[in-house]
């Protein structure tokens, strides 16, 4: 590795005028302190074979940058007529040799400082000469100058964001005294790299190109010979890996070389291009046969070892199968091939180049737009929601970065376009601004167009799924798994879909879903309103079986095709009993992807079975805990039933009757009671008094009462909740043994234990015959059986019967779940009975957790986890620490209180129990009942 060097940079100027101030800058640059330059300043141009831009590229070519000073002056013009290098350049006008310079820097992309400059303190006073040292005539001059003053109106415009103006030489001095140069080319070596390094803003890539870099020497001590591809989706960062690659291991090699091959004309031709006058500088560049030109450009490279190429988007397969062909002639140096596709087995090896982390992410977004972005109190929040939006993509990152810069916007309005115009964000592109030739629509619509017919339609029904897991034995369940297998592959072939490590799943970016979504509801023509058919079938059609009843007319909406498969086959797939747990292994990896389909059926006025299964996810995450995930899917499934069978149909108490347990679940049991009423007032209408569906309603109403300590109003509702469903099933039903244990439960509470027992022990009896021994119902028998054994002093037999529903709960819900901690609680306080109190404040404090993180900090079950801690607490004589616990648990209950208008069962336990601890910790009667008043006021309840 060769030691640090100065910058090279290019003073262009004209000598006309400006020959001393260069001279001036020389100086200065040249002997700075910090960050001293090595300057090159064009004397003079010697003929020889080569024009006057071949002849150029070789000086700016060993330049890391170019201050071009452009003054009045046009100076002296070559006497012929330079070959045309670049589609940039227009072919039919007469430049300058310094404003050769400028547009040769300008091609091969170095960075170019440039300072329009004027007036007698910088430009000494000049005469326009012709090729002999002789002033030219006046009318020469005068269109000499005026050739002048379109180049600048023409070109530097390109290099606004480094352009300046001076008419003071003190103040243009002091800029260029403070330019930090970067380094970016290489004496001596041919280099035609596309950009230049991102510098700070190439973010958590470092150990990707460490790897890199450990495989491309990993072959080879002597020569230079390796060859590694970077493979992954379109827009993954892959060509800007490779790139960064090249500036940060430039020193160790003799040549950095980049070639396109996305189909094999472009490979050949690219190829040649290396000999041209930029690069290689071969007498074979005017050559009309590109086969020379190749022949040349290969025999270079190996005569002249220890090079590196790049050969970029060899994205097709008729591109790789050429490239793999080519690598048996590129032995002398490393090249590194950067493609979507995965499989180059047997002829080169891959990396594969993932997303950035979310971190890496941010510090790219916040350096990328930090100096137009105004900024704003919540852009911490929203980079990180911008992020997540983006799913940190890089191009998505670089697009989203340019976007905000550009049209100088915060977060929020970058994110607020996302939502509201989320084509146009994605099809958003400024080459110039971005430094990538394709947005992020074009990326992957060209990815898209490489795949086979059968491999396309999998695709775009992909596209409707949820961005998690999918399960690949999905697949077998469709009309020809086989064929579905082999257009999977051709899907992750082309690293649109990535199969992950569990060998069971593959994923899909959400982007590539977005994108593909976008293009298929883009091709839906406008629908011709229709009639009604004479018997629709509607939200619950297939769910319940039922009929809706006939709607009036009204214009149908289009719906993607795909969407519509997507949804017939998730649907075929989601079935078992969400709320049972031997269901979950299938349901679990589908809810997702049910969810996504769905919500997109929605949308497009799809009800059947869209609703279908909103209801179904909503039940499966509802008894998981996850009532935040739950409650949007149970209210929308509402909002479906009604729209379709009316106010008053049986399958809407079935919404309402969900939504209000959750609503119960979650501590908002006002809102609930009148759902479940009116759930209850449908099934009565719709079936009479005495059917199985009024049981359900009686019995969720029932616990609703207790829960608010209305024990007298929900007793009845309980027992006739069991004669229904004795009548209707037997005595050795599940649903008899549940409403069993309800009707049990209460019966505890009012302290009538002894008839408790038995219907607890039935209940226990039909669950285990109906479930086997590890169910979770019978876990809610177990542990009601077990606190009614604690409550009548009977802790041997309590404590097997508390272990075991722990366990089975554990392993039905898995860890985290409330009815785990409600578990882990009840032991608890046996094992404090039974003077074990160092195994049981682990217990509590773990059900505390589970309780908080699943209710928040209000719920009545964190209040009895509360209470129990603290109870704990005081008995082994930490009473500051038990005096906060408790004083929460009296909150949760006044404000339960306030929140019902109806006074919580354990209220005035409560509120004694904090007044013991008050006292035990020294205050008087009086300041006791200060305390506690100032609660109650506080809440606005009154005992």
């Amino acid at each position: 590795m060769s030691a640090p060097r100065k910058p090279r940079v290019f003073i262009s100027r004209t000598t006309a005028g400006l020959a001393a101030v260069a001279e001036e800058i020389k100086t200065i640059l040249e002997t700075r302190i910090e960050h001293p330059c090595d300057i090159i300043i064009q004397s003079g141009f010697v003929p020889d074979w080569r024009t006057v831009p071949q002849m150029l590229q070789q000086r700016l070519g060993e330049s890391d940058a170019v201050i071009a000073l452009i003054g009045p002056a046009h100076g002296g013009e070559p006497d012929y007529a330079p070959a045309k290098i670049s589609d940039n350049i227009p072919a039919d006008r007469k430049f300058s040799y310094t404003q050769w310079e400028y547009l040769v820097a300008r091609e091969l992309k170095r960075p170019i400082f440039t300072f329009l400059v004027s007036g007698p303190g910088i430009v000494a006073p000049y005469v326009e000469n012709d090729a002999d040292g002789k002033p030219l005539p006046p009318a020469e001059a005068a269109q000499r100058a005026e050739r002048q003053q379109q180049f600048i109106a023409d070109f530097p415009m390109q290099q606004r964001e480094l352009r300046h103006t001076y008419t003071d030489r003190a103040l243009l001095l002091d800029h260029i005294a403070k330019l930090d140069i970067p380094l970016t080319a290489h004496a001596g070596k041919p280099s035609n790299i596309p950009y230049t390094s991102l510098g700070t803003l190439f973010k958590g890539r470092d150990t990707f190109l460490a790897e890199l870099r450990q495989h491309l020497t990993a072959e080879s001590t002597g020569a230079i010979t390796g060859k590694r591809t970077i493979h992954g989706m379109g827009g993954v960062g892959k060509t800007r890996a490779a790139i960064e690659y090249a500036w940060k291991h430039a020193d160790d090699y003799n040549a950095l070389l980049f070639i396109t091959g996305d189909t094999p004309e472009a490979l050949h031709r690219n190829i040649a291009a290396l000999c041209g006058p930029l690069v290689l500088n071969l007498p074979e560049q005017d050559e009309r046969d590109q086969s020379l030109q190749v022949e040349a450009a290969l025999k270079w490279l190996k005569l002249h070892p220890g090079w590196f190429l790049i050969i970029d988007n060899v994205d097709t397969e008729q591109a790789a199968d050429e490239t793999k062909a080519l690598l048996a002639k590129l032995t002398t140096g490393h090249v590194l091939i950067t493609s979507r596709i995965g499989d180059w087995t047997g002829h080169v090896k891959s990396l594969d180049l993932d997303v950035l982390s979310d971190t890496a992410s941010i510090e790219f977004l916040d350096e990328r737009t930090a100096e137009r972005r105004p900024k704003r109190d919540d852009d911490q929040k929203n980079v990180a929601a911008l992020v997540q939006l983006l799913d940190c993509l890089a191009l998505a990152l670089e697009q989203a970065g340019a976007h905000i810069s550009t049209s100088a916007i915060s977060y929020a309005d970058y994110i607020a376009l996302w939502e509201s115009k989320r084509p146009a964000a994605l099809a958003w592109h400024d080459q110039e601004k971005m430094k990538y030739p394709r947005s992020l629509a074009i990326t992957y619509e060209t990815s898209v167009a490489q795949l086979r017919s059968g491999a396309k339609d999998l695709f775009n029904i992909l596209a409707w799924f949820a961005p998690d897991p999918i399960p690949r034995n999905l697949l077998d369940s469709r009309p020809n798994p086989a064929d579905e297998r082999h257009n999977l592959s051709d899907i992750e072939r082309l690293s649109l879909a990535r199969y992950l490590s569990d060998g069971k799943t593959f994923t899909i970016h959400r982007l590539i879903q977005e994108i593909t979504r976008a293009q298929q509801e883009k091709a839906i023509t406008p629908a011709i309103p229709t009639e009604p058919p004479a018997k629709p079938q509607g939200l619950f059609a297939r769910f319940f079986g039922k009929k809706e009843q006939p709607q009036k007319a009204q214009q149908p909406i289009e719906k993607p095709t795909a969407l519509l498969a997507a949804l017939e086959w998730i649907n075929g797939e989601y079935i078992g009993e969400p709320a049972d747990v031997r269901s979950w292994p299938v349901l679990i990896p589908l809810t997702p992807h049910a969810i996504a389909a769905a919500n997109a059926g929605v949308k497009c006025d799809i009800r059947d079975p869209s609703g279908r299964l909103l209801n179904q996810c909503a039940i499966l995450l509802a008894t998981r805990a996850d009532h935040h995930g739950a409650e949007p899917l149970y209210r929308k499934t509402l909002a479906i039933a009604e729209k379709a069978l009316g106010k008053t149909h049986p399958e809407v108490a079935i919404c309402l009757n969900n939504l209000a347990s959750l609503l119960q679940a979650t501590n908002r049991h006002a809102e609930a009671e009148p759902l479940m009423r009116r759930a209850l007032a449908i099934d009565e209408a719709s079936f009479g008094d005495s059917h199985p569906n009024v049981a359900i309603r009686l019995n969720n109403l029932a616990q609703l009462l207790q829960d608010t300590n209305r024990l007298g109003e929900a007793e009845p509702l309980m027992r006739r909740a069991l004669a229904i469903d004795l009548a209707s099933f037997g005595d050795s039903h599940p649903k008899v043994a549940r409403g069993l244990n309800n009707l049990a439960s209460l019966l505890k509470a009012t302290n009538r234990l002894g008839e408790a027992d038995p219907l607890m022990r039935r209940a226990l009896a039909i669950n285990e015959a109906s479930y086997g021994d590890s169910h979770p119902e019978v876990a809610i028998n177990l542990s009601s059986l077990a606190t009614l054994l604690y409550a009548t002093n009977r802790l041997g037999e309590a404590e097997p019967l508390m272990r075991r529903a722990l366990a089975i709960d554990e392993a039905s819900y898995g860890d985290s779940h409330p009815k785990v901690a409600l578990r882990l609680n009840n032991l608890a306080l046996l094992l404090q009975a039974t003077n074990r109190l160092g195994e049981a404040e682990p217990l509590m404090r773990r059900a505390l957790a589970i309780d908080e993180a699943s209710y928040g900090d209000s719920h009545p079950d964190v209040a009895t986890d509360l209470s129990s801690l603290a109870t704990l607490l005081y008995a082994t004589n930490r009473l500051g620490e038990a005096e906060p616990l408790m004083r929460r648990h009296l909150e949760i209950f006044l404000n339960f209180t306030s929140d019902t208008g109806h006074q919580h069962p354990h209220l005035i336990a409560a509120i004694d129990n904090y007044a013991s601890l008050l006292m035990e910790m020294g205050d008087t009667p009086a300041q006791v009942r200060e305390k506690i008043s100032a609660l109650m006021k506080t809440y606005g309840v009154s005992v």
